[in-house]
């Protein structure tokens, strides 16, 4: 009742801070609180153009608020550090434990005594099955990319969404699971909710960005027309290691906030591959701006869907724009301060160089932009930062206190990462916070700078790979795309190819229980049903000494 109270004072509460947006004094700063075990390469290498893109590390905090935890790839790129940190402090709380031959921190969810972590790890050639795992962590959705390895449609790729059970087991859950969802996924949001389905989008090769919770498939709500070209889109997740707090569900509702960026849609044309309700469409910017939408739940907009309707000469009326003009924005994330405001947050190249149409831009890095928005409005002016950037999942910490995870470094956007991939490694992690409340700060530097630089370069791999989230209990958003626990059970176990795998760990072990829960064929709708041979992703979970309750239950 105590968080009901309060949310329901809030108006009164934080009058002036609505009326005014947030401020610098906002804006926390904690720079280099974490002294990491292991090297981490910060900057990731995009898809096609090298373009340098932050290299995404997961971070989580346990629904009663007492634990957080960050993950992050080794700088050797295999093996994924997991190391618990002080929710205020976020300095180091003992040593990381280590998931041995981890490709990818791909989402982390937080327990009050322990967590689960997203990853996938490669198995032999020839493995047909993944070997199965019999330790209980609870019902997690995870949204992620798969490529064919047989049947016409082979080297393609597209998306899954599955649920994995307590025991291990891969449910096939009618209405939720999915083994070839959108063409060519080029960007995942995915947030837990009460019950499955949970909220999902994507977006494709063919023109649009989907709400796809009930469909699981390209098709269901058109949230916008996008131009596609070559199978790209203008990476509006993201694009490598992008796709995470792209989707934030407000607190104590049934609402979510989606935010991308976007070229904007004209003139738009007939989808002669896929037909009724398909479209083309030509860019309106070579820019992108960042752009919002509000679901009134996990399967409804909160306004009108993008037209279908075939020469229509303005195909984005219905976007609500949070930037608009020659400036290129990237990077888009949102997370949620309470039940009704969000923060909106972008990176900006002023004058940027836009080579490639279905790509990103490049320039030089002109600011990261932190913008209120309460019920889908803008709220005073931007937050402008040089040198503090979103590169990990944006947390609700508390009711009106976001927090996420960083490298302190100069940031290059104007030119691609160095062939090979950058070099550049750290042992440092900043955290920053942005306060609804400026007063609220709780020991960050206003004004710090930072005091380790790495060299720029960045990421997005060919597939967008999914992120933990967790069943609205409380008031903790976790990642994007999602493994996630859930109340009640659900059905059938399917037990198919797949090369990907579920780990468990125990705090009290330094032995690694390896799992792989195998993937269904993917059903293919326009050709025979390929064989994916993606890496689901892997849940690790880690539980306190004491405790022999499973982390996941709620």
């Amino acid at each position: 009742m105590l968080r009901l109270s309060f949310a329901a004072l809030l108006p009164c509460i934080l009058t002036s801070v609505f009326a005014q947006g947030l401020t610098e004094g906002s804006l926390e700063k904690h720079v280099d609180s974490l002294a990491l075990d292991f090297s981490f390469g910060p900057v990731q290498a995009a898809y096609w153009t090298g373009h340098p893109h932050h290299r995404r590390t997961p971070f989580a905090v346990s629904p009663d608020g007492s634990a957080a935890y960050l993950a992050y790839l080794d700088a050797s790129e295999t093996d994924i550090h997991v190391q618990q940190v002080g929710p205020k402090t976020f300095a180091a709380v003992g040593s990381a434990i280590t998931v041995t031959g981890g490709k990818e921190a791909g989402g982390l969810v937080a327990h009050d005594d322990g967590f689960a972590l997203l990853t996938n790890e490669a198995l032999p050639s020839g493995t047909s099955y993944a070997p199965a795992d019999g330790t209980p962590a609870g019902l997690y959705g995870a949204y992620f990319v798969v490529t064919a390895y047989t049947g016409s449609v082979t080297g393609h790729f597209g998306d899954s969404i599955q649920y994995v059970w307590k025991d291990g087991s891969l449910q096939d859950i009618r209405g939720a699971s999915s083994s070839w969802g959108c063409s060519h996924n080029t960007g995942i949001a995915f947030e837990a909710a009460d019950a499955a389905p949970f909220a999902s989008i994507c977006a494709e090769d063919q023109g649009a960005i989907w709400l796809n919770t009930q469909a699981q498939t390209m098709n269901g709500v058109k949230i916008s027309n996008e131009n596609t070209t070559n199978g790209g889109s203008g990476e509006p997740m993201g694009g490598m290691s992008g796709s995470y707090s792209g989707l934030a569900r407000l607190a104590g509702t049934d609402s979510y906030v989606f935010a991308w960026v976007s070229r904007g849609a004209k003139d738009l044309t007939v989808n002669d591959r896929l037909g009724d309700g398909f479209t083309h469409s030509i860019n309106r910017t070579n820019d992108r701006n960042v752009a919002i939408a509000q679901l009134a739940n996990k399967s409804t907009l909160d306004g009108e869907q993008a037209t279908s309707q075939v020469g229509a000469a303005d195909g984005d009326s219905q976007v609500n724009w949070i930037t608009q003009g020659t400036a290129d924005n990237s990077n888009a994330h949102v997370a949620a301060f309470n039940s009704e405001s969000v923060l909106v947050t972008w990176e900006e190249i002023a004058e940027p160089q836009c080579d490639f149409v279905p790509m990103g831009c490049r320039g030089a890095f002109t600011g990261a932009y932190y913008q209120l928005v309460t019920n889908g409005k803008k709220v005073g002016e931007p937050v402008r930062a040089m040198d503090t950037f979103v590169a990990g999942d944006m947390v609700t910490v508390s009711e009106g206190r976001v927090c996420w995870p960083y490298v302190a470094m100069d940031w290059d956007l104007s030119r691609p990462v160095p062939y090979g991939d950058s070099k550049a490694t750290t042992t440092k992690m900043p955290f920053a916070c942005m306060n609804l409340d400026a007063s609220a700060s709780q020991g960050g530097q206003p004004g710090s700078k930072p005091t380790t630089s790495a060299a720029s370069s960045l990421e997005e791999a060919t597939d967008v790979s999914s992120a933990p989230a967790v069943p609205r209990t409380a008031n903790v958003p976790v990642a994007s795309s999602a493994v996630a626990p859930m109340n009640g059970e659900a059905t059938t176990s399917a037990t198919p190819p797949t090369s990907t795998l579920l780990t468990s760990v125990r705090t009290e072990s330094e032995a690694l229980s390896t799992v792989t829960t195998p993937v269904e064929s993917a059903d293919s709708p326009e050709a025979d049903e390929p064989t994916t041979s993606s890496t689901l992703p892997s849940v690790t979970s880690a539980l306190d000494s004491t405790e022999t309750a499973a982390p996941v239950e709620t």
